[in-house]
């Protein structure tokens, strides 16, 4: 998978404001990406996103003949080492996605925050 102008020949982990200065990951551009098992990264048209210690690459993942077969999901902690953790959607899920094509999926963050609920007897 080509990243484009995502990733140069030297990315770090410091420029993104999450690591030390010392903690520099080379990426190199241009090559299939491996996940943690050597398996090739699936995640085409792919976003990133950022939660506590771990970035998260969510992409489509197709077969050899272009067909939908799911949205993976891999994490890591120095976008250099990839852990695959799943799709969290597949071509199974609905009858709509047999046969379809998800351009660049999109997968936000919501914190959900505990909430304190009166509740009452009713006057019992």
């Amino acid at each position: 998978m080509n990243l484009g102008p995502l990733a140069t020949s030297v990315l770090t982990a410091a420029s993104l404001g999450t690591f030390s200065a010392d903690s520099q990951v080379t990426v190199t551009n241009r090559t299939q990406f491996h996940d943690t098992e050597g398996n090739v990264i699936h995640a085409h048209g792919g976003g990133l996103l950022k939660s506590a210690e771990f970035h998260y690459w969510y992409g489509e993942h197709r077969d050899g003949d272009n067909h939908f077969l799911g949205v993976s999901c891999y994490r890591s902690t120095n976008l250099a080492r990839w852990e695959y953790r799943g799709d969290v959607l597949k071509d199974a899920s609905a009858p709509e996605l047999k046969g379809c094509v998800i351009e660049r999926p999109k997968v936000c963050l919501v914190r959900v925050f505990p909430a304190e609920v009166p509740a009452s007897d009713g006057g019992l």
